[in-house]
Parts: C-alpha cells; structure tokens; sequence
C-alpha cells in the first residue's frame, strides 16, 4: 500500500526504503557466500586433478593449474565485491542510526521548550521564596518541639 502512496504522492518511507536496502545487502552477501564455498571447492578440485595427473599428463594438470587460477581471481573479485557491500550496509546502518538519533533530538528539544514555556524567572523566585519560608516555619517548630519544657524559660517569682 504504501508503494501506491509514495507513487502518488511522491513521499516516500524511509524507514522502510533503509530496511529494503540493508535486507538487500544481506542477501547479496549470502549469495556472495556460496558463490564463494563453490569457487573454494573448484580451487580444491582443481589442485588435487593438477597433483594426480602432474606426473602422467601435465597438459591435463597445466590445464587444471589454469582453472585454479581462474577461479581464485573470481575469489578476489568476489572479496571485493564482499568489502563493498559491507561497509555500504555499514554506512546506510550508520546513517539510519544518525537520523533515528536527531528524530529523538527533536522531539527532545521539543519537550524541553514546552516545558521552559511554562516556567520564568519570576514563577521559580515565587515557589524558591515559598519553599524557604516553609523551611523557617518547619525549623521554627523543630525548635519548639526539641526544646525540653522549662528549659531557656525565665519565670519571675
């Protein structure tokens, strides 16, 4: 549905354009995978059919030793090929992280100035003065209650 609305509208969801491509990048690198094994395993073949026939036919192991050549310039490519595509997921990872990080940021930002909107100096001065008078009053009455009955008390006789 939202490849319709982006075909429309020409908006795009980059959330998801992001997951398609890093899911893509696996993909080829799983293929680059197997692609890889198989050339390992031609290499290997290749060397055993060059060392069994080095003595008894070396245009068959000449020929062998080719293919082994061929296809461990293939694994080369193919280690590339690897490189690439991992640090592309890296950057495109990097990247979604950057802009998750400053989406957060925002709303942040956001949250910090509706509260600073409902805040001044003078409201803070306000309660800071309330808060201290409650504090003399309740040291006032600590006082009181701590001070043993009598005592600092002058009585005229």
């Amino acid at each position: 549905m939202s490849g319709w609305i982006s075909y429309f509208t020409g908006a795009r969801d980059t959330k998801a354009t992001t997951r398609q491509a890093i899911v893509g990048i696996r993909e080829q690198l799983a293929m680059l995978d197997k692609k890889e094994e198989y050339l390992t395993k031609k290499i290997e073949e290749e060397l055993k059919k060059a060392k069994t026939n080095a003595i008894t036919n070396k245009a068959v192991a000449t020929a062998a030793l080719r293919r082994k050549k061929t296809y461990e310039q293939q694994l080369d490519q193919l280690s590339g090929t690897r490189l690439t595509l991992e640090a592309q997921a890296n950057a495109i990872e990097s990247a979604n992280m950057n802009a998750e990080t400053m989406v957060a940021m925002k709303r942040g930002a956001g949250a910090l100035k509706e509260i600073h909107e409902q805040l001044n100096i003078d409201k803070v001065d306000k309660v800071m003065d309330e808060i201290r008078e409650q504090m003399e009053h309740t040291k006032e009455v600590a006082d009181a209650i701590s001070n043993p009955l009598n005592v600092g008390v002058e009585i005229d006789t």
